[in-house]
């Protein structure tokens, strides 16, 4: 073995996303003197990681291809890997993504490259089609993804199962790794609650939070139809939406056309969410399909309540403080159950235990683990 693991991160794009906001921050975290961290990307057109990356030493390859169909623009990227990793000699390719192509573009390479672990990280289930055909595929990838891979890491039980084979689950293989913070950043803080609601111009108002992408898979559309329920019966009720994408403007123009709007915050995104969380009285998700959110761990943390769609698995449920429901239940029954969600839990021994399984210091020695132990 080198004097450094040389591990090569596989990921869609250096944007803000969920996958990417993982690999950041395990790689500011891990010991870069034990381990030689680089990136292989296939979209350049999000680069928000890119100089911080690069400024630390690390190198990121673009890896694209102009093919429009999506299988054969897959074996093209699996060949340029293929040659990144041999020229360059890594002992691991780390390939994160939701859907299984993104999966296989690194994994495969790993896999027909002589001397190289391939681990596979499943952060999403993606959206279920529930068709024969796409039921029958998914099968095939399964089977196929389980084969090939050293390790198969997964977010949350939901995520493994929509990418691995039952028996790969039970076996030694198989990690859930924790989506995991910096706890202290997200820990309530009462003079921080008062400073965001006076930025906002809010004081005894009942503040229903949601942060994530304004797009389809978040869901927002659904929300804003549950706040003008919501106003029929606490008129000082306020939503603040933090995030940024293509529906934000067709969301504004909603939330006007409703006559809802002077009660709605769109932030756009922002580089200190753990400060809005404060201000709010309860967190709310309506996504049509998700992983494990990182908003979930940070607004529990918080020790803020949630209501959440039933389409996200129970294990984000860390403290008992979470609602599900179903999207097929109607606006008033949503409206229900946000506005009776009760308050902050209170701190406790067990709050400081959970808390730890989800600090980024102690996952980021976990992978490290993994990594040295798949070499071994």
């Amino acid at each position: 073995m080198r004097e450094k693991v040389r591990v090569l991160q596989s990921v869609g794009s250096l944007g803000v996303g969920g996958n990417e906001i993982f690999v950041m921050n395990f790689f500011r975290n891990i010991n870069k003197d034990k381990f030689q961290i680089d990136f292989v990307i296939y979209d350049d057109s999000r680069m928000d990681f890119y100089d911080e990356i690069i400024s630390s030493g690390s190198k990121v390859y673009i890896c694209k291809s102009n093919v429009k169909n999506q299988y054969l623009d897959t074996i093209i990227k699996i060949i340029k890997v293929k040659k990144i990793l041999l020229r360059n000699k890594y002992d691991i390719i780390h390939c994160h993504s939701c859907s299984f192509l993104g999966l296989f573009r690194g994994a495969v390479a790993g896999k027909i490259s002589k001397g190289i672990k391939v681990i596979s990280h499943s952060h999403n289930p993606g959206m279920p089609k529930n068709k024969f055909m796409d039921n029958l595929i998914r099968a095939v990838f399964k089977y196929f993804l389980s084969y090939i891979v050293d390790s198969g890491l997964a977010c949350s039980d939901i995520a493994a199962e929509s990418k691995y084979t039952n028996k790969f689950i039970k076996s030694k293989k198989f990690i859930i790794v924790n989506n995991s913070i910096e706890v202290k950043k997200f820990l309530f803080n009462e003079n921080i609650r008062k400073e965001m609601r006076e930025k906002y111009n809010i004081s005894n108002e009942f503040v229903i939070g949601n942060i994530g992408r304004l797009e389809f898979q978040k869901n927002q559309e659904y929300l804003l139809k549950i706040f003008k329920e919501i106003k029929k019966k606490n008129n000082a009720a306020k939503l603040i939406i933090i995030g940024e994408g293509s529906l934000e403007s067709k969301l504004k123009k909603y939330a006007k056309d409703k006559g809802i709007d002077n009660d709605i915050i769109f932030t756009g995104k922002v580089d200190d969410c753990e400060k809005y969380y404060n201000m709010m009285d309860v967190f709310v998700l309506t996504s049509r399909y998700e992983g494990f959110p990182f908003v979930m761990v940070e607004s529990q943390i918080n020790r803020l309540p949630s209501v959440v769609s039933s389409a996200i698995t129970k294990s984000v449920n860390i403290f008992n403080n979470v609602d599900f429901i179903s999207l097929e239940k109607d606006e008033k029954e949503w409206a229900n159950r946000i506005l009776n969600s009760g308050s902050r839990i209170n701190y406790s021994s067990d709050y400081e235990n959970k808390c730890k399984n989800y600090d980024l210091q102690y996952q980021t020695k976990e992978l490290e683990k993994i990594y040295l132990e798949l070499l071994n």
